[in-house]
């Protein structure tokens, strides 16, 4: 139960619902922006966030769109985590997704909520990472595209009434690929240690989620010594919490690292 109210909108514009968060915040009110909700309603209902006022910008057009039909491809930033698993089976993209929260959960959880959410594991980043995606944000100055890695640095980095609207990226990024999830508990728990790997140019693109306070992930070049290297690189960030030792993900990435078996023609398991 929520026991506060709050106004709720519900914009057909994106530039609508860019301006009305601003004049809620110039005249002193709280705003949110509501896709999914599943994170939010949790916490409304915890009353760890409170607000007084809603905008639900699902309505507004391209924000749900999924076009697979090029080599550029592009997500809308409310698509639900299901839609985008049944449109990308068996690639990089769906094999991460389908890992979180259950399937009933995944039909409300938006592909951007996941990624803007306050919860520090943002499993759906370290896929798009990986295939070099760019996002486009709706900002004072209009509709911008910027690449993932340019506005993430531990978290997504956006002004308070900017639009993640929607994701691209470019289908030939897709190439070879590992993913590992462990949990403390059943799968649909959250991941003490969840590695992305996959083949590129000169080595590998590694992304870790759950082993940090916040996802992590490098390119590492081809080598005699690349597990060594990974494994060097990332064993500082280990976290220590009520899942998991410090020296327990140490472990895990350890083992991960072995049973991959990297080589020149991609992953040998």
């Amino acid at each position: 139960m929520i026991n506060f109210d709050f106004d709720y909108y519900r914009p057909s514009k994106i530039e609508d619902a860019y301006n009305l968060m601003n004049k809620l915040a110039n005249d002193g009110l709280k705003a949110v922006y509501y896709s999914g909700g599943t994170e939010l309603i949790t916490s409304f209902r915890k009353g760890t966030v409170k607000a007084d006022a809603v905008i639900d910008i699902k309505n507004i057009e391209g924000m749900t769109i999924i076009n697979n039909k090029s080599i550029e491809v592009t997500i809308g930033s409310c698509a639900s985590l299901n839609k985008v698993i049944e449109t990308f089976k068996d690639t990089i993209l769906s094999e991460v997704l389908v890992t979180i929260a259950d399937h009933t959960a995944r039909n409300a959880i938006t592909i951007g909520g996941n990624i803007l959410g306050k919860l520090t594991y943002k499993e759906a980043l370290l896929p798009l990472l990986a295939l070099k995606a760019s996002v486009l944000v709706y900002t004072k100055e209009g509709i911008k595209e910027i690449t993932l890695e340019q506005v993430f640095d531990k978290r997504i980095k956006l002004d308070k009434a900017d639009i993640l609207f929607q994701i691209k990226f470019n289908k030939n990024n897709m190439s070879t690929y590992h993913t590992k999830r462990y949990t403390e508990s059943t799968e649909v728990d959250y991941p003490i240690l969840h590695i992305v790997s996959t083949k590129i140019e000169t080595g590998y693109f590694i992304g870790l989620s759950g082993y940090s306070n916040f996802p992590i992930y490098q390119n590492f070049e081809l080598k005699e010594t690349i597990e060594e290297d990974i494994y060097n690189y990332f064993e500082e960030f280990a976290k220590e919490d009520i899942r998991s030792s410090k020296d327990y993900r140490r472990h895990l990435l350890k083992t991960v690292l072995k049973d991959m078996e990297m080589g020149l023609e991609g992953f040998n398991d």
